[in-house]
Order: structure tokens, then C-alpha cells, then sequence
């Protein structure tokens, strides 16, 4: 373990990503995040006009940008991850922040499948990355990964056995798919569109809904079990 004392405080901390900021070319910051987080709240003091300018930008970007979502689209978001950091597999216990994959400064959206919880730590680093460059960076810096982003055999194996009752799929969409036998996302994604629309209770709705939960997985119906995901 290396440590590092830091040039503010002067307090010896854990040199790593908790402690302090990683800055280009993997180096990290000379000052600790709660030095940094205590000049900033400083700064904030000094200048409240600034503040409030850059704490209408957030709820503007949110009211400008296509989609919308809600707790129930929430609460489905987070099933789906197990109540898990998207990025690092943190448990979150219920808390954690709700993360736009393509964040909205960049043109992502509010529709729910651009939408993913993040423990704070995570959502504070990603800043205006999209999840795909975060991830990434996250890689280079050789940082913990939840099971979404491990190598794809542990990935695929995890999803694909998930009982659809706990999926965050409707009561009657999964229940639908029960009475024919389909119990898993592994059993979903080897029906085709047409043979779904055909089960007795299911409809269009469903159907609709059961591509838009596959599609956040990346998956989607008609896949075989050797194909990669893409």
C-alpha cells in the first residue's frame, strides 16, 4: 500500500481513488477530496451569485432534454442491478444517485433506458463522461468493476439465469411467459417477436416492454446462447 500525505492538511491518507483525485495520465492529486470538497464549499461561500447560476443548470438541462421516467421506472432500474453501483458493484442500500449513462450536457436523455444507479463516489468521478468512457476509465486505472462490466462469460451467466419475477417485468408480462414455460431471460431471449406476440395475454405491450428490458441488457429476442454481446 502506498500512502500520501496530503499538501493541504497534511494528513497521511491511502493513496488510492477514495482519497484523492486521479488527474491525466494516472497521477494522482496532491490535495484530498475533503480538502478539495471544503475549498470548493469555501468558494461557494464567497461567490453565492455563481452558485445559484450553477445550480439552475442541472434542473434546466433535466427540463430541456427528451424522455421522461418515474419511481416506478426507478425502482426497476434498481432491481435490475440488484441495488448495485452500475459502475464499481457497490451495494447502495437503497441510496446512491441516479446516473444518465449519456449525460445530459452531452445530449442523453430521460427515457429509462439511459438511466442507471451509481454509488455517489462513482457519479461524482464519471462527471460528464458517458458509461462507456467511464468504464473504460475505470479499466485503465485498474479500478473495481461490477459484474455488468467483468469479462462476458460472468456477465452473460448472471443475467441470463434471472428469473423473470424478479426482473422488474410486469405482473402480467412475466406471468404470461410462466404459463408457457419461459422462466428466464435465458428462456426470453431464444423466443422471437412473433412467438411472444402470440402467447395468450401477452400483446403488443408486453412485447414492447420485454425489448425495451432487453435492449438495456443488451440482448434482445432470437439470440443463441453462443453470440456475444454487441
Amino acid at each position: 500500500m502506498t500512502w500520501r500525505t496530503c499538501n493541504v492538511c497534511q494528513v497521511s491518507q491511502l493513496l488510492d481513488s477514495d482519497n484523492f483525485n486521479i488527474l491525466g495520465l494516472g497521477r494522482y492529486r496532491g490535495t484530498c477530496k475533503r480538502c478539495m470538497a471544503a475549498r470548493t464549499a469555501r468558494w461557494d461561500a464567497a461567490n453565492p451569485s455563481r452558485k445559484q447560476q450553477r445550480s439552475r443548470r442541472r434542473p434546466e438541462r433535466v427540463a430541456s432534454a427528451p424522455g421522461y421516467h418515474n419511481e416506478s421506472d426507478i425502482q426497476i432500474i434498481r432491481n435490475l442491478l440488484n441495488d448495485e453501483c452500475f459502475y464499481c458493484g457497490k451495494a447502495l442500500h437503497g441510496g446512491g444517485h441516479l446516473d444518465h449513462m449519456t449525460p445530459l450536457m452531452r445530449g442523453g436523455s430521460n427515457w429509462p433506458e439511459n438511466l442507471v444507479v451509481a454509488c455517489v463516489k462513482c457519479n461524482l468521478d464519471k462527471h460528464a463522461k458517458t458509461a462507456g468512457e467511464f468504464i473504460q476509465w475505470r479499466k485503465r486505472y485498474d479500478l473495481p468493476l461490477s459484474v455488468w462490466h467483468a469479462p462476458i462469460e460472468i456477465a452473460r451467466g448472471v443475467i441470463l439465469k434471472s428469473k423473470l419475477s424478479s426482473t422488474g417485468l410486469s405482473f402480467r408480462c412475466w406471468r404470461s411467459l410462466e404459463k408457457v414455460s419461459v422462466l428466464t431471460v435465458g428462456d426470453l431471449i431464444r423466443e422471437s417477436p412473433l412467438s411472444l406476440y402470440r402467447v395468450p395475454n401477452f400483446g403488443l405491450k408486453c412485447l414492447r416492454e420485454v425489448q425495451a428490458f432487453l435492449s438495456m441488457n443488451k440482448l434482445r429476442l432470437g439470440m443463441r446462447l453462443t453470440e456475444e454481446y454487441t
